[in-house]
């Protein structure tokens, strides 16, 4: 992926957990959940462990990807 080239290493180990997270639906949401990696780690840390969560638990009614816009609104600076 070309544009985690440009992040560090702990932003590189969080887009690849939510890659894994989100699965196919990486492709068409890989640019945005990277910048909001790089601009806000602290909250994109927060919304990528909540989804890790509810996948665990099958707590997720839509598909990954709109539970974790869902969160990622629901979720503060």
């Amino acid at each position: 992926m070309t544009t985690a080239s440009k992040l560090s290493a702990e932003q590189k180990k969080l887009a690849d957990r939510m890659e894994a997270a989100l699965g196919v639906q990486w492709v068409n949401d890989a640019g945005k959940w990277v910048n909001r990696i790089k601009k806000q780690f602290d909250k994109s840390q927060r919304v990528t462990a909540e989804i890790e969560s509810a996948l665990n638990e099958s707590r997720i009614k839509t598909t990954a990807a709109q539970y974790a816009e869902q969160i990622w609104k629901e979720f503060a600076l």
